[in-house]
């Protein structure tokens, strides 16, 4: 950054960084639109449903890259308990997210 080798150019940095900021808005270009982005929407999930599995996140909210979503959610800080399940039907094995660690998480 040019700014940092020449501090005389900080003010024009901060000039363009407040008109990006303004042409953004408050949640940044990717929620320039005013809906949740995929990571919120899986929280929001978790949070009133208690977890969510990969193939809810599909198909509920169109996440392709639900364990992108994941680390996201992790580097934000947020902690989530990975639970081992297996379909009562078909017999094959899932993980559901949680936010606490299931009360059965062995």
């Amino acid at each position: 950054m040019a700014a940092v080798k020449d501090p005389s150019q900080i003010p024009q940095y901060k000039l363009l960084t407040q008109q990006a900021e303004a042409l953004e808005g408050a949640r940044g270009w990717k929620g320039k639109s005013g809906k949740m982005t995929q990571v919120e929407k899986i929280l929001n999930h978790i949070k009133t449903a208690g977890s969510i599995s990969q193939r809810e996140a599909m198909l509920d909210y169109g996440v392709q890259s639900f364990h992108r979503r994941l680390s996201d959610i992790r580097e934000r800080g947020i902690k989530l308990y990975p639970q081992s399940k297996k379909h009562p039907t078909t017999g094959q094995e899932y993980t559901r997210y949680y936010l606490n660690p299931p009360a059965d998480c062995v």
